[in-house]
């Protein structure tokens, strides 16, 4: 699935599918249950994204889970955001997530020039906010 597919499957449909769920649970339920579950959704929708843009802003970074197995990494620099992905897989269980961090020479290779030698710099960040023991930190073999 290329970017645009995936930006467009992430940030419009399955908010809409969540959407249409909780408007239906509204109706299904008596509305002491159903109407929580409406407000606690659209509070859910509010808050997450602002969260993660005040810490981007306050600390000029910010990791992330996108999906079921992709971690990234932004960070502003010159008023612009960059941002690398980094592999991972999703598991059953503790850890919930192995993030595949590439060899020095791999990471090199693979991730946009900004980030070039800033492999240990940037992973150091990551665990930061995606901790052990729900994410575990494996070298992979490129």
């Amino acid at each position: 699935m290329n970017r645009g597919l995936k930006v467009i499957f992430l940030n419009i449909l399955v908010p809409l599918a969540v959407a249409t769920l909780t408007v239906v649970s509204l109706f299904a339920y008596p509305a002491f249950v159903g109407l929580p579950l409406v407000i606690g959704f659209i509070l859910w929708l509010l808050i997450a994204p602002i969260r993660r843009r005040m810490f981007l802003l306050k600390n000029g970074w910010y990791a992330g889970r996108r999906g079921r197995d992709l971690l990234y990494y932004q960070e502003v620099a010159d008023g612009v955001l960059r941002e690398l992905d980094v592999g991972g897989e999703m598991l059953c269980g503790k850890p919930s997530h192995i993030v595949y961090v590439p060899s020095e020479h791999g990471w090199n290779e693979k991730q946009p020039q900004w980030a070039y030698g800033r492999r240990t710099e940037i992973i150091r960040r990551m665990k930061s906010l995606l901790k052990e023991p729900d994410y575990r930190y494996e070298e992979a073999n490129s």
